[in-house]
């Protein structure tokens, strides 16, 4: 594949294969507009043309910081190396009933994740020639300087840094029997029968990942992440679960990556509540404590809590919109207008206008909708009457509703996505 770059460069990296360059243009944009020097971008994408003919338009580039436009280079041949490499073709056979079994097909529910896309970050470090690559997803958005903060990150030998996430434990992902079993007979991946992590090893996001490209390379790592997938495969998708290319990363490098600050990846934004294991994995510092107080647990068990709130999101740097509702989504209109309302084209990387939670109605969020003062209500909808996130929001709801601590102003909010 073709090198880009110098070896002595910081590349910011996506990768994206859907129609809608929304998202891509949201992360560029917000990256840069919060770097104090423009880094240079890296876009692996199946539409490349339409990705610079945008970037190129009168009307886009007045939208963006200046110069950036000019530091984007879009790799398009990219889709030829991922879609030959063996272990990605024979992932794809997951899709297919009769070739692997009408039960293997049906344990990979989302097939969208069966996309060689999803493991472009893996092979990034065999195409990119620089010194750090910081490869985000194209559901993020950055609102601080990511590129004074890991420019000159120091990794410890390690061959990539990522955000520890403790609400969430590698027995959610991983079928450690099987793995055992497997290992017993040979090794793989790089895993030997004494590795190391266990069921109870805390997660950390591939969303957000910064590479020592070197190190990565001289570990064998994308090698190390094929050899895991084609076991999945052979196994019967049985392997692992909660995803296609986050358990293998885990996997190859669990116990060995440096640990990045939480606020480099504030995950989870972009649903209406948390999870019990979430809400308890929250540290609710000040001045953030008295959100505790205002959650309200829901569900037929009790075992999440309304509404969802970020206590990190004022201070992060990167917010990563896990979940259904998209800042950038705002509605069909709007995404059509995304130069005057669109997410991430704003000086600040978010969505146009402020919203402040209606003091009177704080009482009340287990039940109703938040009113944004400077907008019309949403009314007095109740959550049961939607049957999912999606469908709340286009019930025409904003996107975004801040819950804010009491006085504190804009600052203190943990933003509610």
């Amino acid at each position: 594949a073709e090198r880009f770059h110098r070896r002595d460069s910081f590349v910011v990296a996506l990768a994206y294969d859907t129609p809608d360059p929304l998202p891509t243009l949201a992360v560029l944009n917000s990256t840069a507009h919060h770097a104090s020097t423009l880094p240079e971008f890296a876009v692996v994408t199946t539409r490349p043309r339409r990705l610079l003919g945008l970037l190129r338009h009168p009307r886009v580039a007045r939208d963006l910081p200046p110069g950036l436009a000019q530091k984007v280079r879009v790799c398009g041949g990219f889709t030829q190396l991922l879609v030959q490499r063996p272990a990605l073709a024979k992932l794809r056979l997951l899709s297919n009933a009769s070739a692997v079994g009408a039960a293997a097909a049906a344990r990979v529910r989302r097939r969208e994740l069966l996309s060689p896309f999803n493991f472009a970050a893996f092979y990034l470090p065999h195409v990119l020639e620089a010194k750090r690559i910081l490869y985000l997803d194209t559901d993020v958005l950055v609102q601080r300087d990511v590129v004074r903060a890991l420019e000159h990150y120091e990794l410890g030998g390690k061959a990539v840094a990522a955000v520890e996430d403790c609400s969430q434990k590698f027995e959610k992902y991983v079928n450690f029997q099987l793995l055992n079993r497997l290992l017993k007979r040979k090794a793989m991946g790089g895993l030997s029968r004494h590795y190391d992590f266990n069921a109870s090893t805390c997660v950390f996001n591939r969303g957000v990942v910064l590479i020592d490209p070197e190190r990565w390379r001289a570990l064998g790592l994308t090698l190390a992440i094929e050899s895991l997938v084609e076991a999945y495969v052979k196994c019967g998708a049985r392997l692992w679960r909660g995803g296609v290319s986050q358990p293998p990363f885990l996997l190859a490098l669990g116990g060995r990556y440096a640990k990045l600050d939480l606020r480099f990846n504030v995950r989870g934004l972009g649903r209406v509540d948390i999870g019990l294991s979430e809400f308890e994995a929250v540290n609710f510092v000040a001045p953030h404590k008295m959100l505790r107080k205002e959650l309200r647990r829901v569900g037929t068990f009790r075992q999440k809590f309304h509404p969802f709130v970020a206590p990190l999101a004022d201070e992060a740097f990167v917010l990563h919109f896990t979940g259904e509702l998209k800042p950038w989504r705002l509605s069909a209109s709007y995404a059509e207008q995304w130069t005057t309302h669109g997410a991430a084209l704003t000086p600040t990387g978010h969505v146009s206008g402020g919203c402040e939670l209606d003091q009177q109605l704080s009482g009340l969020m287990d039940r109703r909708i938040y009113y944004c003062r400077k907008r019309a209500p949403c009314g007095d909808a109740r959550f049961a009457r939607f049957n999912s996130t999606t469908s709340l929001f286009a019930s025409a709801c904003l996107a975004r509703f801040p819950l804010c601590a009491a006085g504190r102003g804009v600052a203190a909010c943990a933003s509610l996505w």
